[in-house]
């Protein structure tokens, strides 16, 4: 039909892929607002998104859920005009560098959120000259744009709504995401330590009921507010770069707690999704919140968010365009796009099912009440799948930290094994593709944020059934409302796990699932699951030879 260079897309792309072409015209053409495209890893979704783009001539936002993502958007399409636009944070205040015009309010290496123009001290760089405001001038005069789900969604409810100006088509790149992207921004967060060091105030009991909370946030927004005025004069009065450093980060922290407080405040005015069976509730209200006590203090959550969707996700924008390795129909329902307004387009997997088998070998049903015959039997069944594939590496996921330790501390190959902590895990995730042949990396977090190609990685395990933690209020309620919900996160759980090391056609990846909890779950939640994905799976009653490590 035609080929990337015919569209205007970077020289790098020679070719396009099977079906490609045809998928983005299909796209293209599209009567409906919403397309979701459940693309699987290798198809090549944002080449797929950026022809559409072109094919359309339309200005183009893509939103992705990490800023690695947007970094290898913006080297892929960069050399086409595509823009990256990042929070304040992530810019140098030139401002109060050492020969700045404002170096006397602050130090060297301060990042924009904290410079002196959020104190109303006119800034003679804002027009030109400031890194973070420069770069949104260069994004809103750009046809692509590249931004994350929290930027976008906290210009939109909190910054300028027009800064970026108006687009024709909006791209959520691992949309899976989107709908806890949405959730967790909605959410409001109280610390009883924050609040306490800023305002002298306790937080109420989790459950008064919701007047009470208005009536505390309001007072508390107040106290708030006198805090700001006192802690800007003292900013104001600041001698040193140190100080006034220091004084910057304490005026930002009373200012989002100001925020957060001032939301509380109009709890009454928070809306409603569709009714909930059974009704989800903060105490004395009709509105569909949870109220959750946490660790360190409060936590006020929407049980579904797609009330919220359009006006702070969406935005009136006339198209969009959702795609996902891991995208269901359920994310539909979840961001409140009605059927009537969506197409549902599967894309086919060009990666042979052969080549990245899903293996269920029977072995013990692994949860907390495991006795210790099941720990041997587990661990046993581990280590006969290591004892045949000691020429490669290979990948455990454990979905807990208690897991990784029991299992590095009883396998007869722990030799062999790198585990990590949550400080260091992508130390350790270098330390593993370096390492020499054969090792493991055990690890309870590498389902999303990391890739393993090639002989990086040649046979995974996944230890459990990666089950998400239901103790939550708010995990709880949507589980009530909706029956399908734990087992939708599950699902994408194991989806992410077994991608991890597959990612192109010449590719190939053995996947083992040692949980005897997938013989009931599997059923349950095949539907919810690509057509691509299922057809991977089987099951063995006992380990399966190994590929030669020259596989074709």
């Amino acid at each position: 039909m035609y080929t990337p260079s015919d569209v205007g897309l970077p020289a790098k792309f020679t070719s396009f892929r099977p079906g490609q072409a045809e998928l983005a015209l299909a796209i293209a053409t599209d009567d409906n607002r919403f397309v979701l495209v459940s693309a699987p890893t290798g198809s090549g979704k944002s080449v797929t998104y950026t022809t559409v783009a072109q094919l359309v001539d339309a200005r183009v936002l893509i939103l992705t859920a990490n800023k690695g993502l947007q970094q290898q958007l913006g080297h892929d399409f960069g050399a086409i005009g595509l823009v990256d636009i990042r929070g304040m944070n992530n810019y140098r205040c030139v401002a109060v560098d050492s020969t700045g015009p404002l170096a006397e309010y602050g130090k060297p290496g301060m990042s924009c959120d904290e410079g002196p123009c959020h104190l109303k001290i006119e800034c003679p760089l804002r027009q030109a000259g400031c890194l973070y405001y420069d770069a949104v001038s260069r994004a809103s005069s750009a046809r692509l744009v590249v931004t994350n789900y929290a930027y976008w969604m906290t210009m939109g409810r909190y910054g300028n709504p027009d800064a970026l100006g108006e687009f024709d088509m909006l791209v959520l790149d691992e949309a899976h995401e989107a709908p806890d992207q949405l959730a967790d921004f909605c959410a409001i967060r109280l610390r009883h330590d924050e609040v306490r060091s800023i305002i002298g105030e306790s937080i109420p009991p989790i459950d008064e009921d919701i007047e009470t909370w208005i009536d505390w946030a309001k007072l508390a927004t107040e106290k708030c507010r006198e805090v700001w005025i006192d802690a800007a004069r003292d900013y104001s009065l600041a001698r040193t770069g140190n100080e006034r450093r220091s004084a910057a980060r304490y005026l930002k922290t009373v200012a989002d707690l100001g925020s957060r407080l001032k939301e509380l405040s109009n709890a009454h005015k928070w809306m409603r999704s569709e009714p909930s069976d059974p009704n989800a509730w903060v105490p004395g209200t009709a509105t569909d919140w949870v109220a959750e006590k946490t660790n360190d203090g409060a936590l006020f959550s929407p049980v579904w968010a797609h009330a919220y969707a359009e006006d702070y996700l969406f935005r009136r924008i006339p198209r969009v365009v959702l795609a996902s390795a891991t995208l269901q129909k359920r994310t539909a329902v979840y961001l409140g796009i009605p059927d009537a307004a969506m197409s549902w387009r599967e894309v086919k997997s060009s990666f042979d099912p052969r080549r990245r088998p899903l293996i269920y070998i029977p072995t013990t049903t692994v949860d907390r009440n495991m006795t210790e015959g099941q720990v041997r039997m587990w661990v046993n069944r581990v280590d006969s799948i290591i004892a045949g594939r000691l020429d490669r590496k290979g990948i455990i996921h454990t979905r807990s930290y208690d897991r990784m330790n029991l299992l590095f501390a009883r396998s007869k190959y722990r030799h062999l094994m790198l585990t990590h902590t949550s400080q260091n895990a992508r130390d350790v995730v270098e330390k593993f593709k370096r390492a020499a042949t054969p090792c493991i990396l055990v690890s309870p977090s590498m389902e999303e944020g990391y890739d393993f190609p090639h002989d990086y990685c040649r046979y995974q395990i996944l230890a459990k059934v990666p089950f998400v933690d239901s103790r939550s209020p708010v995990i709880k309620a949507r589980a009530k409302s909706d029956k399908t919900y734990l087992n939708y996160l599950t699902t994408l759980s194991i989806i992410q796990q077994v991608g991890r090391g597959m990612r192109a056609e010449d590719d190939w990846c053995e996947n083992f699932i040692i949980d005897d909890h997938i013989e009931w779950f599997w059923p349950a939640a095949k539907k919810l699951m690509p057509n691509w994905f299922r057809s991977a799976y089987r099951v063995e009653q006992t380990v399966p030879k190994p590929p030669a490590m020259k596989a074709a």
